[in-house]
């Protein structure tokens, strides 16, 4: 039996908390909505390896409806809670920290109180700092709180669908705060203002000690392997970034860690893709990518060489996929176009540079941009390139699949449904031999909607509740289920 979802999750520094927190999830149980506090919810969960944790923390952020934070109390070393260790070495991020950047991450709205005799410290400023954009912006106006009166707003939003009494406005006020939010977002969305946002509006942390090398390699390792969903790859690389974070990669003295700036960047914007983090202004994959791109023009200009792990060029592909997401989501079709044909020139200019080397995959994504901009006949031409290049190669069975499937999907376009359902399925055939299971839930949707096309709707449905499982075990939150992206 799956456990059954909380209501709500609360954050709090938790030894500064105690009674506090057992009230609450008191008053959850009384209010028949549960709220998940840590020690009472789960009090096993403290003997688990600390990765295990955070795991488990950020599961429960999901699945819960609201999210209510408590900033309270002050420790000089330890004021933002204790630290995540990572193989047995302390972390710049503590457990109290990923509860928060995870409703960050997943736009929960905070519902946030400050506790009586709150004065943050450097480390807990230091994380306001970066994820203030998150944050209500009247937090700084709120009045300090004792418990009790903690414990009666508390009470207002379980009863009231997550809207706590002090916060309550009238529909106008919360029609003009809605229609402020979302000007301010598409404000850059329309006029095409996002080559200035960068990762985490540009925030820093200065510590008097200097990232830990091998804790942000072992980070890397563990975010690399295959069974760890792109959600876990997310907490992971947040992790490796805030320690990463005391080391400003536009400072000459710390030019030793771009390498690491250039990883880090580079592995969120491809677990941010396929996590669907496309619409997030200072989370999302735009930003790190334009962040990425300025750390790679610092590692080509520097004397000294760059990790061969790691590109220098122009993440061209990336940034046009990108604006390619961004133009699916808009819904005003003068920059819906105008940010496919800023993709489209992304990949021109990664084309007209890349001489040698794999061409493939900036070819697949020209042919989807050609699709998008109704040139068919120009995407299914970069379509059977991709798959000639890719055949001629001898790539295995993910490769090859990937690009059977997209060639597929053009044929669908061209109205040639029989033939496009018929390279669906061999390219879905091949995906699922192989480990690109991203590709593979992506495949079976195109191919859910050839069935569509050719009247095997039973099949279509198949299909399709196939990739949304498969979607929900790699946490591709974007192409789960309406039950699971609706909590």
């Amino acid at each position: 039996m799956p456990e059954e979802a909380p209501y709500a999750f609360l954050s709090s520094l938790y030894t500064e908390h105690k009674a506090l927190r057992a009230a609450i999830f008191d008053l959850g149980l009384q209010e028949a909505r549960p709220v998940w506090v840590a020690e009472k919810s789960d009090p096993a969960l403290v003997d688990r390896e600390p990765l295990e944790i955070v795991d488990a923390l950020i599961d429960r952020v999901r699945k819960a409806k609201v999210f209510i934070c408590v900033f309270g109390g002050h420790r000089s070393e330890r004021d933002h809670g204790a630290p995540v260790k990572v193989a047995s070495t302390p972390s710049a991020v503590s457990y109290f920290e990923i509860e928060v950047y995870q409703a960050a991450l997943l736009e929960r709205p905070i519902h946030l109180f400050i506790a009586s005799g709150f004065v943050p410290g450097p480390r807990l400023s230091a994380l306001i700092e970066t994820l203030k954009f998150a944050l209500p912006e009247s937090w700084r106006a709120t009045r300090a709180m004792t418990d009790e009166e903690i414990i009666g707003e508390v009470r207002a939003i379980l009863r009231d669908g997550g809207l706590s009494s002090s916060r309550r406005r009238t529909p106008l006020r919360r029609l003009v705060q809605r229609l402020d939010d979302i000007r301010s977002t598409l404000w850059h969305r329309r006029r095409g203002h996002y080559a200035d946002l960068v990762f985490l509006n540009g925030e820093y942390e200065r510590r008097a000690h200097l990232p830990d090398k091998d804790l942000i390699e072992n980070l890397l390792k563990d975010a690399s392997r295959g069974e760890v969903d792109f959600e876990r790859k997310l907490a992971r690389l947040w992790i490796a970034f805030r320690e990463l974070q005391a080391a400003p990669f536009d400072e000459p003295r710390f030019a030793e860690y771009r390498d690491f700036w250039n990883a880090i960047l580079g592995r969120w914007t491809s677990a941010a893709a396929w996590y669907g983090l496309h619409g997030h202004l200072y989370m999302g994959c735009l930003a790190a990518l334009n962040t990425q791109a300025v750390v790679r023009e610092q590692l080509r200009e520097s004397a000294r060489p760059a990790s061969s792990t790691t590109s220098t060029q122009h993440p061209g592909g990336p940034l046009a996929s990108a604006y390619y997401s961004i133009a699916k989501l808009n819904l005003d079709l003068v920059a819906k176009r105008r940010n496919f044909e800023k993709a489209l020139a992304h990949v021109e200019k990664s084309l007209a540079t890349r001489e040698d080397g794999d061409r493939s995959g900036l070819l697949a994504i020209r042919g989807s941009i050609h699709l998008q901009l109704w040139k068919v006949v120009r995407a299914v031409k970069d379509y059977e390139e991709v798959l000639r290049l890719r055949e001629a190669a001898g790539e295995g069975a993910g490769r090859i699949g990937e690009a059977l499937s997209e060639l597929g999907y053009g044929y669908i376009w061209e109205g040639r449904f029989f033939k496009g359902r018929e390279y669906l399925e061999k390219g879905v055939q091949l995906l699922a031999q192989s480990d690109r299971k991203e590709f593979l839930v992506r495949a079976m949707e195109k191919l859910s909607v050839a069935y569509r096309l050719t009247g095997q709707r039973a099949r279509a449905r198949e299909t399709k509740r196939e990739a949304e499982r498969i979607a929900a075990e790699r946490r591709m939150l974007q192409r789960m289920g309406r039950e699971d992206k609706s909590r």
